[in-house]
């Protein structure tokens, strides 16, 4: 067994160490210990993200939709009331959207390099490359997630 930082381990997995650490809290790893103040993980423990995928394929349908009919990322915000960044990574994600700078970071994306590595190697920031690349995980839009709801209830009670 062979440990090593949630740092060390989150670059190997390609996330934050905030995600590792979270998931370390929650006993989402079997061979997580804390050594004083730090905590350490086998470096060969399996890293697998088991949050619930909930792509909404009918928001990525309409904005795609509204695009095409605008041809503008900032009009196609208004109409949904998204930022232009959540518009232009939905239509990353559907794949109708091309730049030559979207282009060159899905290249670079695809050859393997991760962000931080394309963040270093076109000097962008973390967010900008970010945005550029199509959703993984999950979209947020039509449907709240049971924390998401949890927080608006919480913060509806406390307008009253």
């Amino acid at each position: 067994m062979t440990l090593i930082s949630l740092r060390e381990y989150a670059e190997l997995h390609g996330v934050t160490p905030d995600t590792i650490r979270q998931k370390v809290l929650r006993g989402g790893f079997t061979t997580a210990q804390k050594i004083g103040r730090n905590w350490v993980i086998d470096k060969d423990e399996p890293y697998s993200d088991q949050r619930q995928k909930s792509v909404t394929s009918h928001l990525i349908d309409k904005v795609a939709n509204t695009y095409k009919k605008t041809g503008s990322l900032k009009e196609t915000a208004k109409i949904h009331h998204i930022s232009e960044q959540k518009v232009r990574k939905l239509l990353i994600t559907k794949g109708v959207y091309s730049t030559p700078l979207a282009d060159k970071i899905a290249n670079l994306h695809a050859q393997g390099l991760t962000s931080k590595e394309i963040e270093d190697k076109l000097k962008m920031s973390r967010a900008a490359v970010n945005s550029y690349l199509p959703y993984e995980k999950a979209i947020y839009g039509d449907q709240l997630s049971e924390n998401a709801q949890r927080i608006r209830k919480s913060r509806d009670r406390l307008k009253r």
